[in-house]
């Protein structure tokens, strides 16, 4: 799969190996990408460059649900997949969920099918879930 073209994707990470793993499945399937770890500081400015955030399941939950308030409140349009070991309510804050344990392809297809959704949808469809 390759990505929508030009299309900007934020990593946020804890964790080096994963966030490294993360790095080269995307950059390899043409994604721009930048990598930060959860106590990073995001300025509007910087939110508004991307048009995806990817927040890893190293960071933990209050972190993840700090980083996409400041996000949303930042860049309302902004597409957010959460990678999680648990399970996390269809409802959620985020606009996908995948699976930390899946495979590399289908987190590709996760954030490919994510970055094609029309922002304004976003709210009120259902979250992508893998």
């Amino acid at each position: 799969m390759t990505a929508p073209a030009e299309s900007r994707v934020l990593s946020i990470s804890d964790d080096p190996g994963l966030g490294l793993s993360r790095r080269l499945l995307l950059e390899n399937a043409g994604y721009h990408l930048e990598s930060v770890a959860s106590d990073s500081v995001l300025t509007p400015s910087y939110a508004r460059s991307f048009d995806a955030a990817v927040i890893c399941q190293s960071v933990n939950p209050d972190s993840a649900l700090q980083w996409t308030a400041r996000l949303r409140r930042y860049h309302p349009g902004i597409q957010i997949l959460r990678v999680n070991l648990q399970a996390i309510e269809p409802d959620s804050c985020f606009d996908g969920v995948c699976d930390a344990l899946t495979d590399p392809r289908r987190f590709l297809e996760a954030v490919g099918r994510m970055l094609t959704r029309i922002p304004e949808d976003s709210a009120s469809a259902p979250p992508i879930a893998t």
